[in-house]
């Protein structure tokens, strides 16, 4: 009897102890849990200013609390909200200790002002939610373009007389939108007769469908032809290459003028002393009216290939103006093509 007693009393007592046991183990575990959670810290963008375009970046650090562990849900909200404004991206979710990186868009159109950026962290139970305020400038700038060329000119080097095309964009920066009219700005070194540069079409309009190019073409004066000559006889110098004086007169007042002398010399043969001396101042005098009647010298330039374009090295400036006479933003160091004259 007092055995069956000492038996039940030995087994009893470790089932007691276990049963204590659970129990505080079960009463420990939630005081435990409590205190478990994560930190957030956010960075301030980079760059924290920025022009409509322009990207930026910021970085979230997680930390753990208390053994903390599981994944947290990340967010981001603009404000003020508005139309094509700059927008935040995390990664949907971290697990701590961890730092992701969190994009932040700009776009083209995005109004300039103040934005205020607010991160979200959530994790499950029993962390609490996580929220930080970072903010972001985005510049006032005016809209824009730039000129290029982005077909180089073909070919480089022509002879007097013949034409090179190249290719020019019209390049709208932060929405522009206009109708900008080509022109070249200079042309060295000066020559006569210049080459000259048109664009086809010599405006182009950002408003409509890409792309916004023109064909610029570059025209050279090729040689020309030397002076036809004269219908009348040329006396005296043949025209030489770098020019001469040409003497001219008329085949029917020379005819009339040795016809005139035959006469007189006919009846100087047939009369007395005073008639000769009449009939030779008749000579005279028909000879001074013959020469008279005789053009006088004709002067003239012969370059034989003359008008062309000097043999050179040219430098075209481009330029362009919209309606409003802005220029393209590229204005200080233009874009310019270089064509040679062989």
């Amino acid at each position: 009897m007092l055995k069956s007693s000492f038996l039940k009393s030995r087994i009893a007592v470790p089932v007691r102890l276990l049963h204590r046991f659970l129990f505080l183990a079960l009463l420990a575990s939630p005081l435990m849990a409590f205190g478990q959670d994560f930190t957030m810290l956010v960075t301030e963008p980079y760059p924290s200013a920025v022009d409509a375009g322009q990207d930026s970046k910021s970085y979230i650090n997680l930390g753990t609390v208390n053994g903390f562990t599981g994944n947290v849900s990340l967010s981001c909200t603009v404000s003020p909200l508005v139309a094509n404004g700059p927008t935040c991206t995390p990664p949907a979710t971290a697990t701590p200790p961890q730092q992701v990186a969190m994009s932040i868009t700009v776009g083209d159109l995005a109004p300039a002002g103040f934005y205020t950026l607010t991160v979200t962290a959530t994790g499950p139970a029993p962390s609490t939610a996580k929220t930080a305020n970072i903010s972001l400038t985005v510049l006032s700038i005016t809209p824009d373009y730039t000129l290029a060329v982005t077909t180089a000119i073909f070919p480089t080097s022509v002879h007097a007389g013949y034409p090179a095309t190249a290719t020019v964009t019209v390049s709208p920066i932060n929405g522009y939108a206009g109708t900008v009219t080509l022109s070249c700005s200079s042309i060295t070194p000066l020559a006569t007769p210049a080459p000259s540069c048109s664009f086809s079409p010599a405006a182009v309009d950002t408003g409509l469908e890409p792309p916004y190019t023109a064909v610029l073409t570059i025209t050279t004066t090729g040689p020309t032809a030397p002076p036809p000559p004269t219908t009348t006889a040329s006396l005296g110098r043949s025209p030489g290459i770098n020019g001469g004086v040409r003497l001219a007169s008329s085949s029917n007042s020379l005819w009339f003028a040795f016809l005139g002398l035959g006469l007189v010399a006919l009846a100087l043969a047939t009369s007395g002393p005073r008639r000769r001396r009449l009939g030779l101042l008749s000579v005279l005098f028909l000879t001074v009216a013959s020469l008279l009647f005789v053009p006088g010298c004709e002067n003239y330039t012969n370059t034989g290939l003359n008008g062309s374009t000097p043999k050179n090295t040219y430098v075209f400036t481009l330029t362009g103006a919209d309606t409003q006479g802005v220029a393209p933003s590229n204005e200080a160091t233009p874009a310019t093509v270089s064509l040679t004259v062989n």
